[in-house]
């Protein structure tokens, strides 16, 4: 199908004493994408209410952008929420794409411009807090400048200009002459479909009708037979042998009998220490029980990640919970939605049949006050909670003392539990009803007969020979409507050449001109990448970055990496897919520059060989060795009064080549900020080539293009 050009309609919304200069940027990239601007101060007022017009143009829009600076913005009474904040829900709930230009750091920006009033929210500060927490969760793109809204804006519409989905504005006389032509296309290619689905399957039975007569037929049928017998034979062979290992195997199973106790364990993933010490608890008072006849079974919901769900999988914590004899919840700082609906099913399975026991413990531990988020209400909130059942919660300072207050409940607790718990068989010992079904198989085998199957071959033949004969003027019918079709596809097809011609001379002189700005662009002394061979798949210009490289420019030449390799993936930002399908001649080109001009420092090759060579990382993603990873590449460091590890932020990072700066430290690439960066990571480094195994001069003579790898 072919698509004419399109003008995409972008709704712009921001506040607007604060960011006049980059609202105006903004437009102006828009426009030069040769796309529509579209914004509230661009209307003039009407007889509806303000959000009614606001609401009007946003569903009038295909794409949503957000330029998010330090304000908050004007509060609308009724809902006592920003107009921005409003306009940005309102275009999620509409599902139009969304995009947003966020000012990364709104405290430096109003100190530069000298008016902290002016440039930071004072009125309404934990809602603009809450809002750009919201923000930065969507697809973001950070900015410090009008530049960089500019560049990021032009990069993201080229990429939404490709979605088929956005319908955006056309000619009139363009969009006239195109619904004929997919109209027809699409019948006649329906139609063709259908017809060559239809002669396949003819011709097919006609085959088969030609090569197997009606003796031939009989034949096969009757060596099927033969081959049947001898399968069940050897199946009934195989059956007695099998009867004879499982009964010896009941005579033994049935000697053993124990009871179990289930205990459900339910935390939020901050304990995750915690949990795993109460595990090994478990597993030590087991060995005591197990030679009273008792197990202790814990249920995990690690247990259940690679369960199949017909519905959620909280669903299947539920139905466990409700058969449990015990229910175990810890919290530190939050109670998560989850671990919260847990309890209120053990609590209600409790009130029905006094089962399970209840347990729930608050770790008294020191908090750090800058982590301290909302997320401390529901701690409150849960708290208030029990008390108004009358359920009696436990405090506990570390794990041993968490391990030694639920044993002396558990001890308390024992007798009740075991007093009314069946005896259960382990699982071998439930034999039985296999052994039984056994025999029935064995019954089937001995008597099984391919009789009914070869009257049924008969029949199909008879059948078979009646349609052979109505087949064959059916096919000839077929074959003229096809020569028809194909005769209406060609003419079609003509028409749709000639306006693909006209698209592309369209697109070549596009091409022209951005490779004209492109070039009044360019420092004038600058030598271009053919000249030097820098080889991209994308034809990506990697000459900037070798100059920042060269230059030490390490800060700058890191945001280029970032800028270049959304080029290179020909995407408006990072997907784990396309980091799969990352082009590996423009990979190794940007690592190779970067392990040239650092002298073997930095580069992704160096990372690949830190993580997968010296700390035993592979493919799939694994938290500590991740973490290991960071702390030896500088990208962790000591948190408030020492205590626990922070990542550090992008401006924290050591943009200088010294004896002191960790190998692999760069490149980092600020896009690691909003995107997740282990599995990112991960994807990157499985592609690239160990350059670090090769001297300075086998990686020039590759990234110059004379090798083949």
């Amino acid at each position: 199908m072919v698509d004419f050009p399109k003008r995409l309609q972008v709704f712009v919304s921001s506040t607007y004493l604060d960011l006049i200069e980059e609202r105006q940027a903004a437009v102006q990239a828009i426009l030069e994408a040769k796309h529509i601007p579209a914004g509230m101060e661009l209307f003039t007022a009407g007889d509806q209410s303000q959000w009614e017009v606001i609401k009007h143009w946003i569903d009038q829009s295909d794409v949503y952008l957000l330029i998010l600076g330090g304000r908050y913005g004007s509060i609308d009474k009724k809902t006592g929420k920003s107009y921005t904040h409003l306009e940005y829900e309102y275009a999620l709930e509409k599902s139009i794409p969304v995009f947003s230009c966020v000012l990364r750091n709104p405290d430096k920006r109003a100190m530069d411009k000298g008016d902290i009033n002016k440039y930071l929210e004072r009125d309404n500060p934990s809602q603009y807090t809450i809002f750009r927490t919201l923000v930065i969760s969507k697809l973001v793109r950070f900015w410090e400048n009008s530049e960089q809204i500019k560049t990021s804006i032009i990069l993201t519409l080229n990429e939404f200009e490709k979605r088929s989905d956005l319908r955006g504005w056309v000619r009139s006389c363009q969009q006239i002459k195109l619904n004929s032509i997919v109209e027809e296309e699409a019948k006649l290619k329906k139609r063709n479909e259908q017809l060559d689905q239809l002669a396949e399957q003819l011709l097919e039975k006609l085959s088969k009708g030609k090569t197997n007569t009606y003796n031939q037929k009989l034949t096969e049928t009757q060596l099927e037979k033969e081959q049947a017998e001898q399968y069940y034979q050897k199946e009934l062979e195989q059956l007695q042998r099998k009867l004879e290992t499982e009964k010896s195997d009941q005579k033994a199973d049935n000697k053993i009998g124990i009871k179990i106790i289930k205990l459900f364990l339910a935390s939020s993933s901050e304990l995750k220490e915690d949990r795993e010490q109460f595990e090994i608890f478990v597993n030590r008072k087991n060995k005591q029980y197990i030679k009273q006849g008792i197990f202790l079974e814990l249920v995990i919901w690690e247990d259940f990640l690679d369960a199949m769900s017909q519905t959620r999988l909280q669903d299947e914590y539920n139905k466990v919970i409700t058969e449990c004899d015990l229910f175990v919840s810890l919290f530190l700082t939050k109670v998560g939605q989850y671990t919260e609906e847990e309890f209120d099913t053990a609590f209600g399975t409790f009130k029905e049949n006094n089962k399970p026991l209840i347990y729930t413990y608050f770790k008294d531990a020191p908090i750090n006050l800058s982590r301290i988020t909302t997320e401390i209400n529901t701690l409150l909130k849960f708290k208030e909670k029990l008390s108004n059942l009358g359920h009696f919660y436990t405090s506990y300072n570390s794990i041993e003392d968490l391990k030694y207050r639920f044993d002396q409940q558990l001890n308390k607790a024992f007798e009740q539990l075991i007093k009314n718990l069946p005896e259960k068989l382990t699982e071998n010992s439930s034999r039985q009803q296999e052994i039984e079904l056994l025999k029935q198989k064995l019954e089937i085998a001995k008597n099984s007969s391919r009789q009914q199957e070869i009257e049924l071959l008969k029949t199909e033949l008879e059948i078979t020979k009646k349609r052979f004969i109505q087949s064959q003027s059916q096919i000839n019918k077929l074959q003229q409507h096809l020569a028809t079709a194909h005769k209406s596809s060609s003419e079609l097809q003509v028409q749709l050449k000639s306006y693909q011609q006209q698209l592309n001379e369209k697109e070549l002189k596009i091409n022209q001109l951005q490779q004209q700005i492109d070039d009044l662009t360019k420092p004038s002394n600058s030598t271009t990448s053919t000249e030097i061979g820098l080889k991209s798949e994308k034809g990506v210009d990697y000459t900037k970055l070798r100059d920042l490289l060269a230059a030490g420019k390490w800060k700058e030449a890191d945001q280029e990496t970032s800028n270049i390799m959304l080029r290179a993936a020909s995407e408006g930002w990072l997907t784990l897919e396309n980091c799969r399908k990352f082009p590996c001649d423009d990979l190794y080109t940007i690592d190779g520059l970067w392990l040239h001009y650092s002298k073997g420092t930095f580069g992704f090759s160096v990372q690949k060989k830190i993580y997968y060579g010296e700390l035993g990382g592979r493919t799939d993603y694994n938290e500590r060795i991740w973490y290991k990873f960071c702390d030896q590449v500088g990208w962790r460091t000591k948190g408030l009064l020492g205590m626990g590890k922070e990542f550090k932020g992008y401006e924290d990072l050591t943009f200088e080549l010294r004896d002191t700066t960790p190998v692999g430290h760069l490149p980092y690439s600020e896009y690691f900020e909003f995107v997740c960066v282990p599995i990112f990571a991960l994807c990157l480094y499985s592609q690239v080539v160990d350059y670090s195994q090769f001297d300075l001069g086998e990686i020039q003579r590759r990234i110059n293009g004379s090798s083949q790898d």
